[in-house]
């Protein structure tokens, strides 16, 4: 469906948690890789009833990433580990959900 007007079935989700910390450092002290954590809650719904068909409050995911020698570059690289994290995170959740179909 285009629209949850129209749709038999919600998906919902909430971010619980999500944190990015070092893994390593450069000589010079600054972060050479990071990972970033995400935990989130899902909840699958059918419309009409409001009946559950599927839910977690526990999907988690992470990614890690090596940090650029220039600190200039630091918040585009965690934005595109995030949405990667994001990406990865739904991906993971959607297949949970369909694997008890």
């Amino acid at each position: 469906a285009q629209n949850e007007e129209s749709a038999d079935a919600i998906i919902k989700g909430s971010i619980l948690n999500i944190n990015t910390s070092p893994l390593s450092y450069r000589a010079n002290t600054l972060v050479a890789e990071e990972r970033a954590m995400m935990i989130l809650e899902v909840s699958f719904r059918e419309k009409e009833s409001g009946k559950t068909i599927w839910s977690s409050k526990n999907v988690t995911g992470q990614v890690d990433y090596k940090m650029e020698n220039n600190i200039n570059m630091y918040p585009m690289t965690r934005k595109n580990a995030l949405i990667k994290l994001a990406d990865d995170t739904a991906e993971k959740a959607f297949n949970l959900m369909m694997s008890g179909f």
